[in-house]
C-alpha cells in the first residue's frame, strides 16, 4: 500500500452515502475525514484503511505476527495490537496524550519488519 492509494481510499470513503453498508450506517464525516489525511501526512508506512458503520476509520497494519489497528475517531484515536497472537495493549488516546500513541504504533510497527517502519514526520 503507498501513499496515494491511501488517499483514493480516503476519497473513496468520503463518497459513501446513508446505507452504504446496507444496514444502516451514517456516511463518514467530514471531520473524520480531515483526520484521517492529517494522520496519514505523518506516516511513512501506509496501512490498509477502511471505514466502519461505527463512524470510525480502520487503519491496518500486519506481517510477521504482529498485527496492529489504529482507529480514528473524530475525538480520539484506539489502539489495538496482538503479537504473536497475544493481545499486547489496548488504548484509547485523545489528542492530548497522542505522542503516547505514536510511541506505541512505533515499536510495534518496527516488530513487523526491519524495513517497515510508522514514524511521525516532522511538521
Amino acid at each position: 500500500m503507498d501513499k496515494l492509494m491511501c488517499l483514493k481510499a480516503l476519497g473513496e470513503i468520503s463518497k459513501l452515502k446513508e446505507n452504504w453498508n446496507g444496514y444502516g450506517a451514517e456516511p463518514i464525516s467530514e471531520k473524520l475525514i480531515f483526520r484521517s489525511r492529517r494522520l496519514l501526512d505523518m506516516l511513512q508506512t501506509y496501512p490498509l484503511i477502511l471505514p466502519t458503520a461505527c463512524d470510525l476509520i480502520h487503519f491496518e497494519f500486519s506481517g510477521n505476527g504482529v498485527y496492529i489497528e489504529l482507529e480514528v475517531a473524530e475525538e480520539n484515536y484506539r489502539l489495538f495490537i496482538k503479537f504473536n497472537g497475544r493481545k499486547m495493549k489496548i488504548g484509547m488516546y485523545d489528542e492530548r496524550d497522542a505522542a503516547d500513541c505514536w510511541n506505541i504504533l512505533t515499536d510495534m510497527a518496527s516488530k513487523i519488519d526491519n524495513r517497515l517502519y510508522i514514524t511521525r514526520r516532522k511538521e
